[in-house]
């Protein structure tokens, strides 16, 4: 069922295992080919002091991306999670992003359902790519999921569910390519350990030690993120993989 975001139209759609997410209506893109970006970000209660950095952060993913040569082939959704799930903008064309979309977008509390958010993340990723392919687009994707703790609530998603999707994604070879960075937005050493296992148990691509959310180190990796996705939109079509930026 198509809806009204803005001026955008978008449409809602379901993955395999039923998590619900949007997408700018196909018939309204201007490309021949995309790459999808999507940002998942800790909202969990940690993070609270951060909160308005967090958001100037995706505005500043955004407004870096803008800068690209190629960044009317980038399409970019914004998720939060706690003890759930929450899309804070489905798939849109980054000439349909305001920098003030994400003002008041990030609100903290609950838990930490880190594989939860991933898994959505990754299924949203393949469910709308492969429509895009459908329709004879070209497409890769690359993912950041950014959390300062660990996973600390049982949800459908773990590891191995991870594994195996990001396997069958490949295997299938719809998609160019799928990049998932991993950031620790911590120093604790307890989160970079649970991070570095599981960026090994789920076979994620990257992982990343950013250090407190600070808004220096946020600033940071707002510049890291576009260095990535520019990487990844340089590789689409070419048949390689894209180069891994060093944070």
């Amino acid at each position: 069922m198509a809806k009204m975001m803005g001026l955008t139209p978008m449409e809602t759609h379901k993955t395999l295992h039923q998590y619900t997410y949007s997408g700018q209506s196909l018939n309204t893109l201007g490309a021949s080919k995309y790459t999808l970006v999507t940002m998942v970000v800790d909202m969990s209660p940690s993070i609270t002091d951060y909160k308005d950095d967090m958001e100037a952060m995706c505005s500043e993913v955004v407004k870096a991306c803008k800068k690209h040569p190629n960044s009317g082939e980038l399409t970019m959704r914004v998720v939060g999670f706690n003890s759930d799930v929450s899309e804070i903008h489905g798939y849109k064309e980054l000439r349909n992003i305001q920098d003030t979309d994400y003002k008041g977008s990030i609100k903290p509390g609950g838990l930490t359902a880190l594989y939860e958010a991933t898994q959505e993340a990754i299924e949203a990723t393949q469910s709308y790519g492969e429509q895009l392919i459908g329709m004879d687009y070209t497409c890769n994707a690359v993912l950041f999921i950014i959390t300062d703790g660990a996973n600390n609530i049982n949800k459908v998603a773990n590891p191995d569910m991870i594994k195996k999707t990001l396997a069958k994604i490949k295997k299938d070879e719809k998609l160019d390519s799928i990049n998932v960075i991993l950031v620790a937005a911590s120093d604790s050493p307890n989160v970079v350990q649970d991070c570095e296992s599981f960026k090994k148990d789920a076979n994620l691509n990257q992982f990343v030690k950013m250090g407190e959310a600070t808004k220096d180190n946020l600033a940071k990796f707002a510049q890291f993120a576009s260095a990535s996705v520019s990487s990844t939109s340089q590789a689409l079509g070419t048949g390689g993989t894209s180069k891994p930026i060093t944070f």
